[in-house]
């Protein structure tokens, strides 16, 4: 697949997913303050089909869960989605995706040797967990896997509002290469890990058909790609940082 049909058929199957968080009201009544936005992205990227630059903002979608996190005694336990996504037909792609757990404890959590380091008082709330998973083909150097997962990574001052965070703000690294975990996919996981009041919802048909054409559009790039491009001059961590997949 050559990297302009990768981009306008990525295109479509992103609206589909947007779609999807958007129109079916058994699912948008979960995160009724990012629905505005789910809809304006959608309709973006309908108005972007002949358009050769893409950039999007995924608003924070904010989950209960239904298998609270252990830290000692009870919490309400939440899963969190954000992030951004750039792309465009001469085979840039950005996107930054942030998913974290916090926790919301019930009484104060004095400071333990099991289950936490530090105190954690109630009604406040905590982020015990934090990844990013980005794909920058904009990055300079070829230092670092333009595909990658970083665990905590930096936090930007306004995310910090709402919560503390037991997690040290200032470690950037490592950056775990990985194939691209694209928002679809990111998704997809999640839902089927995290267990929360929209998990059967995200088994349906109508979203299996869409992770199924998002992984089509993947394999039939990327994949190729890797196979391609791959050999005994180029370990796997040296193609990884380099933008042959998106060339």
């Amino acid at each position: 697949m050559k990297k302009n049909e990768f981009f306008s058929t990525y295109k479509k199957n992103l609206k589909n997913f947007f779609d999807f968080l958007s129109s079916e009201k058994d699912i948008a009544q979960f995160y009724p303050k990012s629905l505005g936005e789910l809809k304006t992205n959608s309709r973006l990227l309908n108005a972007a089909a002949s358009a050769n630059t893409v950039s999007i903002n995924i608003p924070l979608i904010e989950l209960k869960l239904n298998n609270p996190v252990e830290c000692g005694s009870k919490t309400d336990s939440f899963l969190s989605i954000g992030g951004i996504i750039k792309f465009n037909n001469a085979g840039i792609l950005e996107q930054s995706i942030s998913a974290c757990l916090s926790v919301t404890p019930h009484c104060d959590i004095h400071e333990c040797e099991h289950f936490c380091t530090s105190e954690m008082l109630a009604n406040q709330k905590y982020i015990v967990r934090r990844f990013h998973f980005d794909i920058d083909c904009n990055q300079v150097g070829n230092d670092r896997p333009i595909s990658h997962i970083q665990y905590g990574g930096n936090i930007h001052d306004s995310q910090k509002a709402d919560a503390s965070y037991y997690l040290i703000s200032s470690i950037d690294l490592p950056r775990i290469p990985s194939i691209p975990l694209d928002v679809v996919q990111v998704f997809n996981f999640l839902m089927h890990q995290f267990e929360n009041d929209l998990s059967l919802k995200f088994k349906q048909p109508r979203w299996r058909g869409i992770v199924v054409e998002n992984d089509s559009i993947w394999k039939s790039h990327y994949i190729k790609s890797l196979l391609e491009s791959t050999g005994k001059k180029n370990t796997f961590y040296e193609w990884a940082c380099k933008q042959v997949a998106f060339r």
